[in-house]
């Protein structure tokens, strides 16, 4: 998807921009704030999406806004303007600039993790230089999602939610969300179009299987949801929900929504959720679910440990 280049629009205009340094933050350039008394470079622009948000005065919005105000033209000449830097709409997905107010210091983190994260993760089952389907952001003590890991929810690749799990398991709620997470599923984008489809309930769920699966984050599905699902195209849809009583209902509901694929729902028999699993165990179980079974680190197909309900 085309969008808003404001590396070319900055140097054509001739104004001064960090790439790198105080202030500016991975994914962002950064200039002077023309909405407030910036002495220095507070306000970033997301290079994904082109929304600024400056951190000194709070003031964000679109690369029309933006435009209209350094130049100091109508709104109406600055969309045009914008359109011809790449923008394809005047309202940019404002959730994108979420990660730049989640604090200061947002962090999109790589292995070798900090020590903090590598001891949480471990502590979860999964490998020190685990690797997700998306970026792990996280802005340590600050901000609104602070000692949070935090992910991404997006939908055609732009993002529109953020979601972050409390790492110290002292936090009064657990997990924390921003922006339209259930008009997507965590990790949808990197399912293939016209494959099988596995989906689960959470992110860490999400993480053990992997691709092909996504999450609804939670039990219950939105009727947006299912639509992203559909335009995916699936051969198969397999809802393997943890086997509480409560979220078994809620598979059964949602199975009988999907009428655009062949659907399975997977009844667990160890009463075991799945972001619990060894990440051996779910590998096992992701190859045994899929009609083309994935090969596990040494070459070899893997047997079933379930019951299945078919539908």
């Amino acid at each position: 998807m085309k969008t808003f280049n404001p590396i070319k629009y900055l140097e054509d205009q001739n104004i001064k921009f960090w790439t790198s340094g105080k202030n500016v933050g991975r994914g962002w350039i950064n200039i002077k704030c023309p909405f407030c008394e910036d002495n220095t470079n507070h306000l970033g622009i997301n290079l994904r999406s082109g929304a600024f948000s400056c951190w000194k005065c709070g003031t964000t919005g679109s690369p029309t806004k933006l435009i209209s105000t350094l130049e100091r033209i109508a709104f109406t000449e600055a969309k045009q303007k914008a359109i011809l830097y790449g923008a394809t709409t005047i309202k940019v997905a404002e959730k994108e600039i979420e990660e730049f107010k989640m604090g200061r210091e947002v962090h999109t983190l790589f292995p070798p993790y900090p020590e903090t994260i590598k001891n949480y993760l471990i502590k979860r089952g999964f490998p020190e230089d685990f690797k997700p389907v998306t970026p792990i952001y996280y802005s340590y003590h600050f901000g609104k999602f602070k000692f949070r890991i935090t992910v991404p929810i997006t939908l055609n690749n732009q993002i529109i939610g953020i979601c972050g799990r409390d790492i110290t398991n002292k936090a009064s709620v657990k997990y924390m969300t921003d922006g339209n997470n259930k008009h997507s599923l965590y990790g949808l984008d990197a399912c293939y179009q016209g494959g099988e489809i596995i989906l689960v309930e959470g992110m860490f769920d999400q993480w053990k299987i992997g691709s092909p699966s996504c999450a609804v984050m939670g039990s219950s599905c939105s009727k947006e949801q299912i639509l992203a699902l559909y335009h995916k195209h699936p051969s198969k849809v397999i809802i393997l929900f943890d086997p509480e009583t409560k979220a078994q209902k809620n598979a059964l509901k949602l199975a009988g929504q999907i009428w655009f694929a062949e659907c399975e729902v997977v009844e667990l028999i160890d009463n075991k959720d799945p972001g619990d699993w060894t990440m051996n165990e779910a590998e096992t179980m992701k190859n045994d679910l899929l009609e083309k079974p994935w090969l596990n680190s040494e070459g070899r197909q893997l047997t079933n440990t379930s019951k299945k309900k078919y539908l």
